[in-house]
Parts: structure tokens; sequence; C-alpha cells
């Protein structure tokens, strides 16, 4: 079936990317709008966007191409309309989310929403990509009634797939959120639990929208996509637009909404209207605005992942019971739903006093915690702990080269999602991450503390993910996850990595240290893993100064690991200065025998100098 899929894909990005009707297998198909097509539309004005790609896995299983329901006697024959089904690989049932795709009601796939389904699946849901039958096939309502019944069946098979049938939620994507809102309002069956509109509409009845589709019937030209979906103008057929316009039907049975919209405001029609009548019954509600995106931003890079993070933070308040804490073991407690003292982690910051002589501990609830933190080096003996490293994310999707209101760029050491800077610092089960996917270097977090400790976070992103930035700081980092692309670890601290999962993505060099002249150590990986996606396609460093330090022991290294080892930036003289050195590591990329000549392999009386106490130094657990 990804042979299938991947031949759809090819066929469709050679077309001509003007509007046209033509037939694909027996049925009348508008391909004006694919990935390629809003890719080249947005990049004119979006120059840094990147594509979002997601690959399968084997913690993943796809269930392609299921019919769910079958339309008899149609102009084009029995009508077959097919879903598709991503879920963790395991035995648990999850809560399952129907994607929606968009297209103006008359073109797009529901290939357009496999990325979002894969991305979102990760984060612990099934989902769903769904056909229905679009306006060149057939003319509303066909469209909603073909949603509806796809509800119905993930309802029906909900114990076959593990789904949990109580948990429930439809999304969709601009033209699909519009129908994800109306067939959630509405809840025809009550089986959906919550919707997701990404930059769909909320009524149709605006009067920018009725006067185009009013000027293009006078003038005898071509109608507008929603005018042609709802078959006629306003003013032939204004039961049918409210009909189709969510705002109309909001009541005690709609489910509870979530907003994510662009920056372009006619895309939120209806939107803050239709939240005050959700207000005046109690049902819950959210906004989120992506500034200065194009209308299709959930395809692309820096703004992909931050909206899979909004769809499954909102789904997460709905649908997960809240753990319970012993709250005298913490100062503060972070909430978003207010169940705490604050809702954002930078209110719980700035509410500790400056220079404090006692340990303060912050409790963050589980939650997708959108917002940039900077935690001064008047905040010490700061603990922050999560209460899930999955759930307990704290994330921002600056990147190097976004403006600032200056109009210059903003920098590596701008773009970071959080910056920690008071000494004695420590965080526990928290996922830090810069979301802005692969368009250069875009940093989690800066530690700039000396005596910092992390144990079992996570680390995610891609070009520059961990910045040790402080020269002489000291840092531990214990059980963690760090995943990345290009010198995902970097920077002139000195650290020790104690029994954790490094992740390689694509191509790169895990580390780039810039080890201080003179200064005895930089980076020590002891007993940790490092796997990738590929092949030979990392080295383990590269020295982003000359006096580099790394050294790796006891370590598994996976085939992702080149032969070779290790990179002299492109700089013969780095050679005789770096110092990267190995010991006693194991797997298919510890071999030494094709190891660059100025490495090292450390002898046994050697590594004896690599304790924790020598590198961090004797007062680091005072």
């Amino acid at each position: 079936m990804k042979i299938i899929r991947i031949l759809f894909f090819a066929v469709f990005s050679t077309l001509p990317l003007t509007a046209q009707t033509i037939m694909i297998n027996g049925l009348p198909r508008d391909t004006s709008y694919t990935l390629q097509s809003s890719y080249q539309k947005e990049v004119k004005r979006f120059p840094f966007i990147r594509i979002a790609e997601a690959k399968g896995s084997h913690e993943m299983n796809v269930y392609p191409d299921i019919v769910y329901k079958t339309v008899g006697d149609t102009k084009y024959g029995d009508r077959e309309l097919r879903l598709s089904v991503y879920r963790p690989a395991d035995e648990h049932d999850y809560p399952v989310v129907m994607m929606i795709h968009g297209g103006g009601w008359n073109s797009g796939s529901p290939d357009m929403q496999e990325v979002l389904a894969i991305h979102l699946s990760r984060k612990g849901f099934a989902t769903v990509t769904v056909e229905y039958r679009l306006s060149p096939e057939q003319l509303y309502p066909a469209a909603v009634d073909d949603l509806n019944d796809a509800v119905s069946w993930i309802s029906r098979n909900a114990e076959e797939y593990g789904f949990d049938a109580g948990k429930i939620a439809v999304s969709g994507c601009s033209a699909g959120g519009q129908l994800a809102a109306l067939i959630g309002t509405k809840n025809r069956d009550n089986l959906i639990k919550a919707v997701i509109n990404i930059d769909g509409i909320s009524t149709f009845i605006e009067r920018e929208t009725v006067d185009r589709a009013e000027k293009a019937k006078n003038a005898g030209d071509k109608m507008p996509a929603d005018a042609l979906w709802l078959d006629g103008a306003y003013s032939e057929k204004p039961e049918v637009w409210k009909d189709a316009s969510a705002i109309y039907w909001v009541g005690t049975h709609s489910a509870p909404v979530c907003f994510i919209n662009s920056s372009i405001a006619r895309f939120h029609n209806g939107r803050d209207e239709y939240i005050r009548r959700l207000d005046s019954l109690g049902i819950y509600s959210e906004k989120h605005t992506f500034e200065d995106t194009p209308h299709t931003f959930w395809l692309f890079h820096p703004w992909h992942l931050s909206a899979v993070n909004l769809m499954a933070n909102f789904l997460w308040k709905l649908f997960d019971e809240p753990a319970v804490i012993d709250r005298s073991h913490y100062d503060i407690v972070v909430a978003q739903d207010g169940t705490g003292d604050f809702r954002t982690v930078q209110e719980a910051v700035n509410a500790v006093p400056d220079f404090r002589k006692w340990p303060t501990r912050i409790f963050i609830r589980n939650g997708i915690y959108r917002e940039k933190i900077i935690i001064p080096d008047t905040k010490q003996y700061l603990t922050l702990v999560g209460e899930d490293k999955y759930r307990t994310i704290l994330s921002y999707n600056n990147y190097a080269s976004k403006k600032s209101p200056f109009g210059d760029e903003i920098g590596t050491s701008g773009s970071a999602s959080m910056y920690v800077c008071p000494d004695l610092f420590k965080a526990e089960n928290i996922t830090f991450e810069n979301a802005a996917g692969p368009v250069g270097q875009a940093v989690a977090i800066i530690v700039r503390s000396d005596r910092a400790r992390f144990h079992n976070c996570r680390f995610l992103g891609f070009q520059d993910t961990l910045y040790t930035h402080k020269a002489f700081s000291r840092q531990y980092y214990s059980n963690c996850y760090i995943q990345g692309t290009v010198d995902f670890i970097f920077g002139a601290s000195t650290a020790w990595f104690e029994e954790c999962e490094i992740v390689c993505k694509g191509n790169g060099y895990v580390t780039a240290a810039s080890t201080p002249r003179n200064t005895p150590f930089g980076y020590v990986f002891r007993k940790c893993r490092i796997t990738g996606e590929q092949a030979h396609s990392f080295h383990l460093g590269r020295p982003w100064r000359p006096y580099a330090h790394v050294a790796f022991i006891e370590c598994e290294l996976g085939n992702t690991i080149k032969p070779e080892g290790w990179n002299n930036w492109n700089n013969e003289k780095n050679e005789s200065t770096a110092r990267f050195v190995e010991y006693g590591n194991r797997g298919e990329g510890a071999a030494t025998q094709a190891r660059v000549k100025w490495s090292h392999q450390l002898t046994d009386t050697e590594v004896q100098n690599y304790s924790k106490e020598k590198v961090l130094g004797s007062d680091f657990w005072e």
C-alpha cells in the first residue's frame, strides 16, 4: 500500500497547478489542491518553510484503505469510500481522532492528512484519515453524510482497532475544519467528544462571502468553491447556507472545540461568536493563532509540530484524568486548567523570590506549554518536576533565521525555547522541545547554569537541540533522551551524560563542542546508547572550537556512526588541538579500525581520569 501512495503522489505532483477536473479511476477529481501546489504558492512569501514529513515505524500499526461505506447506484457506479487507521503498535485502547482533509470542498485527498495523523498518533492517539465525496462528484450535504457515517464506523469497529469509543474526536483543516466543526456541533449520534478546527470557517453567512458569490452569479462568472458546493448563492439557497454553518447549531449536544488558526482573518469567520455561544452553555473551547503564517501552515515547518502539540494538548485536557499529587513536596504547582497556582511556567518562575536562600520546587502538571521561558540567574536552587516526561512538554518554535521586530535575524542563541541561567538548577520528568522542525538552527534549551542536573528528561529538536552554553559551567544529564540532526549537543560547558539515549535523525554530527583551551574536560558520554535512522550517517562529533573535547566511554554505538568516527570541520589544524577519545564502546559503530588517526583510544590507565568526581568536581554534589 505504501507503494500505491508514492505513485499517487508522483502523478499529482506532475499535474498543472491550475484548477481542473479530470477523471481518475472513473471519478471526477479537481487536481488544484496538492501538497506541492501549496508549497509552490507559499514558498514565494515564506522562503524558509519546509514540507513536513513523517515516516512510519515498527512502533506504529497502519491499516490502509478500509472501506467504511458503499454508496450504491451512483452515476459512477457503486462508490466505495475508504479510510486509513494509524495507531501505536500495542494492545491499549486509544482515543481516536478522525482527520478531515481540506481543499475547498472540491479538491484534496486523505493523504494530505497522513503526516498530521502519524505525528498525532505518536502522542498517544489512534488517528483515521477519511475520504468523502467532493463537489465534482456530489454537492452538499453528501460530504457531511459520509463523515457522519465514518464516525459511526469508528464507533462500531472500536474493539477491532483498539479505539476508545467514548473518546472520539474529529479534526479538519480548512474546508475540513469547517466540516469537523459542523458534524461535531450537530453531533448527530452524540458520538463526537471533541472538535479541532484548523483554519476552517464557522459560518458561510458573512458579508464578504455572500457578496463574492452574488457578484459572480450576477456577472455570470464561475462561482466560488463554497457557493458551488452549496449549489447556489445565498440569495438562491439561504436555508442550505445556514444548514452548513456550524455556528447556527451550537447546543447542549455540541462537542468542545479547539480553534488553531493562521493569521488570515477570513478563515476565522464566525469563530468568536461560535465561542460565545459555547461559553453560554458552559462548553469548553480554546483558540490559538500563529502570527504571520500562510493559510496552510499545518503542512509546513516551522508550524507543523506546534500545531500537532496544540491538538494533543487539547485532547489530553479533555480525555486524561489528572494524577493526585502531594502538594507538601512542592512550593508551586503549574496547571493549564487553573487547578494550580499558575497556568504558565514563566509565571511560576517569576513568582520565585530573587536570590532566595532556600530551594524552590515547582511541579508542572501534564500539558504542552507553548511558551518561551527564561529563568534568570537570580532564581538559584530551583527545581522543576514534570508529572510525566512524555506529557509535560515545554515547547516553542523559534528558529535562527526568524526576523526580530527590528528586521535582523534572531540567531542561534535567540532561537531557544528555554533559557536556564541559575546555578544549582534541577529538572526531572520534562520534555524540552524546539518544534520549528528542520529549518536550520533551532535550539530547544540553552543551559548556562553551573552544577545543573537533568534527570529523566527529553530534549527534542533538529539542528542545535541542546546548547550547553556557558564556558566552565558543569552539567549532569542522567537517563535522558536527546534527539537531533546537526550538532545537536553543542557548546562550551563541561557536561556528563550517563545512560542517556542519543537519537540521530537524518545525517549530521552528534556533538559540536567548543571546550575552552586548558579546560580539562568537555563532554563525557558514559554508558549511553546512540542510534539513528540511517547507517553510516553521523559523526560522533566535530570541533566547533579548536580545543573541543569529547569522550565516549562504554557506550553502545549503532551502525548510524560512520567508521571514521570524527570530523575536523574542514580544518586540519583542529586535528592537533581537538581531543576526541573513546574507550570500551560496543556495537556496529564502535569498530576502531577505520577511526581517524588523530582521535584516541584511551588505555585502562587513562580512563581512570574519567570519573564523575574528576570531570564535574568534588563540590558538584554538595
